[in-house]
């Protein structure tokens, strides 16, 4: 429809939206957010659980009496580790990262010559134009086996104009707890944090329509911190924007 287009057009669809409109699909986003989060209420309170038994974060203990001896073995820590020392050699086998596979008849090998060069362009991009691909792949292989879950998300990234990799802890994506997959979620919540700084710089690129201030965060009584981060919900769901009956993808 001409609406749809001219929303396809647009380089930042907020800009084409009223404030009605806006703050209607807010309310929505955070809302249905909030339903999401708390079907996962007893996983999430699991995952974290299981976070502080590997990072051995000390609590009291009253037991049999007051200020008891606490010891904690690093067991879950010492198996994380075991885990990540030999999956990541198995991911980063040297500089062969990506292996293209040749699909159909290649009688004279075109078709593998050109998966080899797909395969070190692709690999070249993961270890020198995405800086943070390897840290992050050493995190993920670190709290895969602690909370059961990890997301990676690549996309371009307008403020770097390149192509970025980052790592999602699996507490901070969220999905209804009835999503089978990813592919087939009516809405997936990715729970970012951005400093002052890092707003502005997401206005100056587009990325960001409205105007944000952020205000002083207070950390404790008499101070405050300018440059705390703020959490924000990057929500990828479906809105019905031009009216047809039928909803679209977009990404709130």
């Amino acid at each position: 429809t001409k609406r749809l287009q001219e929303l396809v057009d647009s380089d930042n669809i907020a800009a084409e939206m009223t404030e009605q409109e806006l703050s209607d699909l807010g309310k929505k986003v955070c809302t249905e957010y909030g339903i999401d989060e708390r079907s996962n209420a007893d996983w999430l309170k699991t995952a974290k659980a299981a976070l502080e038994v590997a990072l051995q974060v000390p609590k009291a203990k009253n037991y049999p009496f007051p200020d008891a001896s606490n010891v904690k073995w690093p067991l879950v820590t010492v198996a994380a580790l075991q885990f990540n020392a030999r999956a990541y050699p198995a991911i980063v086998d040297g500089d062969s990262i990506v292996k293209a596979k040749v699909v159909g008849a290649d009688p004279d090998g075109e078709k593998r010559q050109k998966a080899e060069r797909i395969s070190r362009h692709m690999s070249y991009q993961l270890t020198d134009e995405m800086e943070e691909w390897e840290e992050d792949t050493d995190t993920l292989l670190m709290q895969l086996p602690i909370v059961g879950t990890g997301f990676r998300k690549c996309y371009n990234d307008r403020v770097l104009e390149r192509n970025k990799s980052e790592m999602i802890a699996g507490t901070d994506l969220i999905v209804n707890r009835t999503t089978r997959s990813l592919d087939s979620a009516p809405r997936i919540t990715h729970r970012i944090w951005k400093n002052p700084l890092e707003i502005q710089e997401r206005l100056l690129a587009g990325l960001w329509q409205k105007e944000f201030d952020p205000g002083k965060t207070p950390v404790s009584e008499g101070e405050s911190d300018d440059d705390a981060a703020h959490e924000f919900l990057e929500q990828h769901r479906y809105i019905d924007l031009d009216k047809d009956g039928y909803r679209e993808p977009y990404i709130v």
